[in-house]
């Protein structure tokens, strides 16, 4: 009988960030482990893919935001219903906008229209509750 030592990895040892060059290759090759996992592109820097421990893959972009010290994570999209192309000209919009110092975790493009003043904002908030509040007789 063969006795086989176990040992246990320095803390801090972190197997889970693995990095290689994201292909459709590697993109078949994932598989639950268990545990969160991520693997991270050699070729665009801040580009990943986020592995849950039921198998659940999502691509995701990481990196600081410039003036600050704090990373930021945002998921990109599932690995099953976006291409790898698609995902990766994401990431390089995303960490673009994040060298120009924008939060990447919100969106900029959908900003709301505000009234030209106070006056028009106060006749489109009263014309507004007049129609709620009609009661039938």
């Amino acid at each position: 009988m063969e006795v086989v030592q176990c040992f246990s990895l320095p803390i801090g040892y972190q197997w889970w960030n693995m990095q290689t060059k994201i292909t459709q290759r590697t993109l078949g090759q994932l598989d639950a482990t268990g545990n969160r996992f991520f693997v991270w592109d050699t070729s665009l820097t801040g580009f990943g893919i986020e592995v849950s421990a039921k198998g659940k893959a999502t691509y995701v972009c990481e990196t600081r935001i410039k003036g600050t010290r704090k990373k930021v994570r945002k998921q990109i999209g599932l690995v099953d219903l976006l291409p790898l192309d698609d995902a990766r000209q994401e990431a390089r919009s995303l960490l673009f906008k994040a060298s120009k110092g924008l939060d990447i975790r919100f969106e900029f493009d959908q900003l709301e229209e505000r009234p030209l003043t106070i006056g028009k904002a106060v006749d489109d908030y009263i014309s507004a509750k007049r129609n709620k509040l009609i009661l039938p007789l």
